[in-house]
């Protein structure tokens, strides 16, 4: 069936609606899929008719194809096919309003006018279950991330733990070696106070009896901590 339409640029071409149909449903492409030997069909037509075949083939010339093509939608046959649906349906619509017995041309328009609403709710199905499985992916992304933080809060309180932990023991340390130290001044200069108390009542000839360790004469050395926790930031 051939109809001669007029685009809007006003240039009147030749379209044939036999070469936009799917020879295995007959009806207009959906989703067209061009196969290597150039013939087009509905996607799910073809998928369909190869799941029932023992090899992939062409329906129209036979040639096969090993392995199985992996077919896309021809986005500019689409298009076009599209574009011709529209057409045909405002020619109908034009028909049906001059022409008096046009119960042929009824059937058809109706059945083209289901065909559309039956794309466009198959369009709306695709778009609630893309957005059900964007929002679900967002939930586990969400999830995946949450147990992320909890293991880096966990890791986080371990390593705060054993730096403390670190810290502590090296106050000890630092604390006894303090004490120490502490404790030798102390007995130094103990020593020595006996010794200059001594001396103050040594008379000649008598000899000192209590004369502090060498040790004791050694100026005093450095008593700050060598390393204070507080006094910078252990590097993790």
């Amino acid at each position: 069936m051939k109809r001669t339409v007029t685009n809007f640029t006003w240039i009147s071409v030749q379209l044939d609606t036999q070469a936009f149909s799917c020879s295995i449903c007959l009806d207009f492409l959906k989703e067209p899929a061009t196969l290597p030997c150039g013939h087009n069909y509905c996607r799910s037509c073809i998928q369909s008719y190869w799941d029932g075949q023992e090899q992939s083939s062409c329906p129209q010339c036979r040639q096969s194809f090993h392995p199985r093509p992996v077919l896309g939608t021809n986005t500019m046959l689409a298009e076009l096919v599209e574009k011709l649906q529209r057409v045909e349906l405002q020619q109908s619509l034009k028909d049906l309003m001059l022409e008096t017995d046009a119960s042929s041309k009824k059937t058809q328009t109706k059945r083209w006018i289901l065909r559309i609403i039956q794309d466009k709710e198959t369009a709306l199905q695709k778009l609630q279950q893309e957005a059900l499985s964007f929002r679900r992916s967002a939930d586990e992304v969400v999830k995946s991330s949450d147990q992320s933080f909890i293991g880096l809060l966990r890791e986080l309180r371990f390593v705060h733990s054993e730096v403390s932990r670190e810290i502590k023991a090296l106050q000890e340390k630092e604390e006894a070696k303090l004490k120490q130290v502490h404790d030798n001044l102390q007995r130094d200069i103990t020593l020595m106070r006996m010794t200059v108390s001594e001396l103050d009542s040594l008379t000649p000839g008598q000899t000192l009896q209590h004369c502090p360790p060498l040790s004791a004469l050694d100026p005093p050395g450095p008593t700050h901590c060598l390393w204070a926790p507080w006094s910078r930031r252990p590097q993790l």
